[in-house]
Order: C-alpha cells, then structure tokens, then sequence
C-alpha cells in the first residue's frame, strides 16, 4: 500500500509540474519557428548562369504551374541534351520537387519515351525507333 502512495504522489507532482511547464513549453516550440523561419531567410544565394543571383530551392513559374505538358517537354529534351542525368539533377535544372521528375520519367518510360537504368535517365535508343518511310 506504501508504494501506491508513493507512485500516486510522484504521479501527482510531475503532472503538477508539467502544466505549469506548458507555457514553456508553448513558447520554445515559437521560438523554434521563429529559428526555422531565419533560417530559410539566410540561406546563401548562387549565381544563375545569366549571372543574376537567386535564391536556393525550386524557381516558380509566373502562374505557379507548368503549362499543360510543359515539364514532359522540358523533361524529354534535358535527357536528349544529358543522357545519364538523374532525377535530383533534373529537379534541379527544371526547378520541381525531385518526387515529381520521378512521377514523371516513371509515365515516360512505361510509355516508352525513355529508359530508366540505375537511378539514371536515358533517351530512348535511336535502333527502337521505328524505320520511317524512305
């Protein structure tokens, strides 16, 4: 019986103890967004290659979005100018999430368009291309 008292009242003075450490609690959690928040704000700068400087992370288009079949274009075309690129590179270059150049090569390659082959993204052979007329 001693020792239900005993826990009891432990129970009791650490619930005491942590209401009256949840308004600390509440204000290190801001201040952690706050911390975060400057981060993001001081993050280094780079060059582009027009050698105007921008900030690190995805460029956005005017509208926010890509025109309808735009970064299946632009996806196609940077694999014919760089065959071996990866998905992170491709992100990079285009200025999307990396999720979404995978979503996107996976549709391409199920279609037929390119190969995927360890990790890498290739333009579909010259020899699979069907024979044109002539």
């Amino acid at each position: 019986m001693a020792d239900q008292s005993i826990i009891q009242q432990t129970r009791q003075a650490m619930e005491a103890r942590l209401k009256e450490l949840q308004p600390v609690i509440a204000e290190a959690d801001e201040i952690r967004s706050v911390l975060a928040a400057l981060d993001s704000a001081e993050k280094p700068t780079r060059k582009s290659s027009d050698g105007t400087t921008r900030r690190r992370g995805r460029r956005k288009t005017p509208s926010g979005r890509a025109a309808r079949g735009q970064r299946r274009e632009q996806l196609l075309s940077l694999v014919a100018e760089s065959p071996g690129i990866r998905n992170s590179e491709a992100a990079n270059n285009l200025g999307v999430a990396p999720a979404q150049i995978s979503s996107l090569a996976k549709k391409l390659a199920d279609d037929g368009e390119i190969e995927r082959r360890e990790g890498a993204l290739y333009p579909r052979r010259a020899d699979d291309y069907p024979k044109g007329n002539g």
